[in-house]
């Protein structure tokens, strides 16, 4: 099992970071891996996640917990594929954004390759905050 997590400070107020994360379908632009996330059900939905050269399906719950900031999903069965989105405001125009992410491997190679550390997935986290800042960067009105 793959866990990672990073912090970062994004440049915009909370509430319009939670507004735009609400926006599900929009997370393969910044979760690394997420190729498609598609609405099925409330709080359900069919992600595309890619692994290497292997794709699959996932069937998970995405739920919005709006007292406490944060954002959950995990899959139904099969790999795990899970992960929260905690944000706290810094102050008005800053929102501190935590991005954990619970993978388990697909398949055996992708298991030893894991196990011995040459995944080479140890900044993915980082970097999908670093993806999601730019995702979420100021809107330009349309002309």
């Amino acid at each position: 099992m793959s866990r990672q997590e990073a912090t970062s400070i994004i440049a915009l107020p909370l509430d319009v970071v939670q507004a735009r994360l609400r926006d599900v379908e929009s997370w393969p632009l910044f979760l690394d891996g997420l190729q498609l996330a598609t609405k099925t059900a409330h709080q359900r939905y069919r992600l595309v996640v890619r692994s290497g050269r292997l794709v699959r399906e996932v069937e998970a719950a995405v739920i919005e917990h709006p007292r406490e900031r944060r954002f959950t999903w995990k899959s139904f069965e099969g790999p795990r594929y899970d992960g929260e989105i905690k944000l706290a405001e810094v102050d008005g125009g800053h929102t501190r954004v935590k991005l954990m992410l619970h993978t388990d491997p697909i398949g055996l190679l992708a298991g030893f390759v894991e196990m011995f550390g040459a995944s080479g997935e140890d900044d993915q986290a980082r970097t999908d905050l670093i993806r999601l800042e730019s995702h979420l960067g100021p809107q330009q009105p349309a002309s």
